[in-house]
């Protein structure tokens, strides 16, 4: 998914750079679509980040109370699952919001473009 939302980011920040409201309106719908798929896709990560978070620092608690081997190991799975969903979660929150902006972007060049016909 990250490469995609860099691929789709790239493409909207190449039409509104090229201010070509022809192409802007071809992609637009495109464009809305996957975003739609990145904002369900952020919102399904931000439970899970917080989630394993929690769980995490459950471990972390835990293990101050009860110390064990397996739980160590356990509550290191849980740590470094956390940071790579933190990190997804981060990549995609970021793109979601410059997709945003660049949406806005290119309706106004559509808009625009309807305006002087």
């Amino acid at each position: 998914m990250e490469k995609t939302i860099l691929k789709i980011t790239a493409l909207a920040r190449e039409i509104a750079n090229s201010k070509d409201s022809e192409r802007a309106s071809e992609n637009i719908d495109y464009i809305k679509s996957w975003l739609s798929r990145f904002q369900h896709e952020r919102l399904i990560h931000l439970i899970v980040t917080v989630a394993f978070s929690l769980i995490a620092m459950g471990c972390v608690l835990y293990i101050n109370v009860c110390f064990s081997i397996p739980l160590l190991i356990l509550t290191a799975i849980f740590v470094v699952m956390s940071i790579a969903y933190i990190r997804h979660y981060y990549i995609l929150e970021n793109n979601v919001q410059k997709l945003y902006f660049l949406v806005d972007e290119l309706e106004g060049l559509v808009k625009g473009k309807n305006d002087s016909e």
